[in-house]
């Protein structure tokens, strides 16, 4: 026969109950705190040292760039990292490139063939002069429009419809925008000193080259 609840053990079952809803709702809370703080990492050392707390696809990435220099000591890789003006980080099957954005001494950057979307992490790097973003999911390209360093750049084999944030890219001499979706490439008529533009396997609604001397668009031949 079950024993009628007293006054002393209903506040004991209550407080039982609070802290198993506490102790549930932890795990949710330490996600959330987990996404707020890898918002506020700026430096390749914070993203390493705060390694633990990443998602999975910007650890992987954290995790290529420490192979790339040969030590998982955050300290020495930091010093190690901050040498670079060139990375190769091609055919990784990299997703999330938050762990780049602190590098803004780099030149070139080679990210060709992985399975990229979002470029926001690339608009700090501002000293880019060559990047290869070929081969991956990008759609949405206006991050770059702040890369105005950018000499030569490789878009072939994505999902581009909106060149427009290229314009902004003053002393860009090559843009290779091959096998997308570009409709209109008129945006780029200001590039002045671009010298190749190619634009192949697109749904182009004219093939009329907006940019002088004519040859410099490349289309379907």
């Amino acid at each position: 026969m079950n024993k009628p609840l007293t006054k002393r053990t209903i506040p004991q079952k209550v407080g039982k109950f609070l802290l198993m809803l506490m102790v549930l709702g932890l795990p949710q809370a330490s996600l959330a705190q987990s996404e707020a703080n890898s918002q506020t990492f700026k430096t390749f050392q914070d993203w390493c040292l705060n390694r633990q707390q990443l998602s999975p696809e910007a650890k992987r990435t954290l995790d290529v760039l420490l192979q790339k220099v040969g030590t998982s000591n955050c300290d020495r890789a930091n010093q190690m990292m901050a040498e670079q003006k060139m990375l190769d980080l091609s055919t990784f099957l990299l997703s999330d490139l938050s762990p780049l954005q602190g590098l803004t001494q780099i030149t070139v950057l080679k990210l060709r063939n992985n399975h990229i979307s979002d470029l926001t992490p690339l608009q700090s790097l501002t000293n880019l002069e060559e990047l290869d973003l070929s081969y991956n999911k990008i759609t949405d390209i206006s991050p770059l429009k702040s890369l105005t360093k950018l000499i030569r750049i490789n878009l072939s084999y994505n999902q581009i419809s909106d060149v427009s944030p290229l314009q902004n890219l003053k002393v860009v001499s090559e843009i290779n925008l091959n096998n997308n979706q570009v409709v209109d490439i008129t945006p780029l008529k200001s590039l002045n000193k671009i010298r190749f533009l190619f634009v192949q396997n697109n749904p182009l609604t004219s093939t009329e080259c907006p940019i002088n001397p004519k040859y410099i668009c490349r289309f379907d031949t």
